[in-house]
């Protein structure tokens, strides 16, 4: 089997895990309840059990799908205080490239949000690699603790 065959049967399993732990049907209801925003992501992860799950979920559920969440972290950043983008969930009609790897610290409201742990959603102009331009902006800041460190991780959710 050719690595297309292959990639094709782990999208199919990553789909059918997705709805043995998360089901549309209920995670829709909830994502209707709580909002669809970043915002909702506590209590749609408090009730479905994990946070990773529940973005990735909320990728193929939404509705507005010109959107793309960012997942950060300052994780790699080697000690020094340096929030970077750990990978993206495109939504479908999303066409923008955003490489993982790239420092949002040049944006020090973006970085503020998640080293004062104050997440926040408003229209702001950003210059970020391709992301120029106006954009609506919602962060989920948290933080996770590891080796005896606490590092900085969460969402930004952006819409064109």
């Amino acid at each position: 089997m050719g690595k297309d065959g292959q990639d094709e049967i782990e999208r199919l399993c990553d789909e059918v895990a997705s709805e043995l732990l998360l089901p549309t049907a209920e995670f829709k209801r909830q994502m209707e309840k709580h909002g669809e925003k970043l915002a909702s992501f506590k209590p749609l992860s408090k009730y479905f059990r994990s946070l990773e799950a529940v973005a990735v979920k909320f990728a193929g559920c939404a509705q507005d799908q010109n959107r793309a969440i960012l997942m950060v972290t300052d994780f790699h950043s080697a000690g020094r205080r340096d929030l970077a983008i750990s990978g993206v969930i495109p939504l479908s009609n999303w066409d923008i490239f955003v490489p993982k790897g790239l420092s949002i610290g040049k944006e020090r409201h973006l970085a503020d949000s998640f080293y004062k742990n104050a997440p926040f959603e408003q229209t702001m102009q950003l210059s970020l690699g391709h992301l120029q331009g106006e954009y609506l902006v919602e962060t989920y800041p948290s933080k996770f603790q590891q080796s005896g460190k606490l590092y900085n991780k969460g969402y930004i959710l952006l819409s064109k």
